[in-house]
């Protein structure tokens, strides 16, 4: 149905139901029936109202939301994602070598690299030795998050902690480093940093969303495309930012696939994934939550 008409119809009805004397009582309430409009589930939203979207674009992440609560205190657990720990990996060469020197350009140095490569990333798709920071996006992302978040610094050319950074890892503050590396990570990192599409903000401002659509739709296994169109159908307006003009809807549903589901919950460990082979040259990949993520979020009753 028409959403204007659809609105419309449901003020009408609920005025039906009212005996309004004054213009003043009318007002009144319409704003009472347009609050009780927007506390109605929408489809597309997988059940959450627009009142409860609005609340969750509209601020920044924390693990505490309209939506869901995240909790993880179990240091084992930490090992189970990956930007956790490259973060440790970096934060404890730091604190053992006190300073790194950075290259002309401000990167960490090759030997640095190859060996944060050889640890975590020589078995990724398309991996090859690196000669700079710059071939292995993952060791760029953990640099910069590690500096926005405060835990560690660039000074005259050389890395190094922070008293921030110091004083967590002197006093085992694995579980307050945990939440400061994902926070930063969900809500001050540029998740479009290097993809190449759009920049498309409405993604990474939709976070909470987003991982409530893993919640929903991704408790077995279901192919990026699939979930890229759920979001989409919730966010149909972003075809306009779309710069592919015979295929918008497809350049927003490629996007979610790469910059969310590939580039923020594989390094976050809250999905698994596995492709399948279908002809020479193309592949569908597939995803599903991860044990991490079951036994982390807790979604609220209401929702």
């Amino acid at each position: 149905m028409n959403k204007p008409k659809q609105f419309l119809e449901f003020v009408q009805a609920e005025l039906d139901k009212k005996e309004v004397g004054s213009l003043d009582e009318m007002n009144q309430q319409v704003s009472i029936i347009i609050e009780k409009f927007n506390s109605l589930p929408v489809a597309p939203f997988l059940g959450l109202s627009p009142t409860q979207m609005s609340n969750i674009l509209y601020r920044p992440l924390s693990f505490e939301n309209d939506v869901f609560t995240f909790e993880c205190q179990n240091i084992n657990k930490f090992k189970e994602v990956p930007l956790f720990r490259h973060s440790m990996f970096l934060l404890n060469k730091l604190k053992n070598e006190g300073e790194i020197k950075a290259t002309q350009i401000g990167n960490l140095p090759r030997a640095l690299v190859r060996e944060m490569y050889n640890e975590f990333f020589f078995e990724e798709r398309y991996a090859r030795l690196p000669n700079n920071e710059d071939d292995v996006l993952g060791i760029t992302m953990v640099k910069h998050v590690l500096e926005i978040s405060g835990l560690m610094k660039k000074r005259t050319g050389k890395f190094s902690l922070t008293k921030k950074g110091e004083n967590l890892l002197v006093k085992d503050g694995q579980a307050q480093i945990f939440n400061e590396v994902i926070l930063t990570f969900l809500n001050e990192w540029n998740w479009a940093y290097g993809d190449g599409y759009p920049e498309f903000y409405q993604i990474q401002r939709s976070v909470v969303f987003n991982l409530y659509l893993l919640h929903k739709k991704c408790q077995d296994w279901v192919s990026d495309k699939e979930i890229g169109q759920f979001y989409l159908n919730a966010f149909p307006t972003l075809v306009q930012e779309a710069k592919w003009p015979f295929s918008p809807e497809d350049e927003v549903i490629n996007c979610f696939s790469i910059r969310f589901l590939n580039r923020v919950c594989l390094p976050l460990g809250l999905l698994e994934a596995k492709e399948e082979v279908v002809e020479k040259g193309k592949r569908i990949e597939y995803y599903r939550v991860t044990r991490f993520f079951k036994e982390s979020f807790g979604f609220k009753e209401t929702v």
